[in-house]
């Protein structure tokens, strides 16, 4: 990406590199957050297009947005694959799902996993709107950053795992959340719950709201 950004600007361009985070339901309503790399100069001829789309976080040069997106991205994933295992140990052990959720949000264990797909869950679509195969992308990606900077890697390697066994069980069109339906399926409990769950790409745009 660098390179690219390099040979562009020797050429007379002006990189930016502004990946997004805020999945569809920020798309929908316009506040996505952009990671935005790029010298001063190169943001603001691009600030009235970018702002159009979303919040801008500046991270610094060309190609940092994408560094961003990608540990952006990780977390993300680890913590998806996280909040599986610890929604059926306390389905489990007889703490109803529902009652988990609202326990855990505010404390230490918030996030926007738990509030942005956890209901995925309970809704038992498992947000198809973000397939296993962009997931499988996406850490396919974050595995060639770990390897360039050398950095230990053992917990994204196990989300990794994990994505793949729910792309092997559910097939790649399956939502991102089937990476908690493994761990459903394997100890027999259902975490569905009934109740009114907006699907992310059911979010009304704002000019469509009265």
């Amino acid at each position: 990406m660098r390179a690219l950004g390099q040979e562009f600007a020797e050429r007379g361009g002006h990189p930016v590199d502004a990946p997004v985070t805020g999945a569809v339901d920020g798309a929908i309503r316009g506040d996505m957050l952009m990671f935005v790399g790029g010298d001063d100069a190169a943001v603001e001829r691009a600030r009235p297009v970018i702002q159009a789309m979303g919040e801008i976080r500046r991270v610094g040069r060309h190609g940092n947005g994408y560094v961003a997106k990608l540990v952006n991205n990780m977390l993300w994933k680890v913590q998806a694959a996280a909040v599986g295992e610890a929604m059926v140990a306390a389905r489990v052990a007889g703490l109803e799902p529902q009652v988990w959720w609202e326990a855990m949000k505010g404390g230490a264990a918030d996030s926007y996993v738990m509030h942005h797909d956890v209901p995925a869950v309970f809704a038992g679509h498992y947000d198809p709107s973000f397939p296993i195969a962009l997931c499988l992308k996406d850490l396919d990606l974050i595995a060639q950053l770990m390897q360039e900077t050398g950095v230990r890697n053992d917990l994204i390697e196990a989300a990794h795992a994990r994505f793949r066994e729910a792309g092997e069980r559910y097939g790649p069109g399956a939502g991102d959340m089937t990476v908690c339906k493994l761990l459903e399926d394997d100890a027999g409990v259902d975490l569905r719950v009934p109740g009114d769950w907006v699907a992310s790409w059911e979010v009304p745009h704002p000019d469509d709201e009265s």
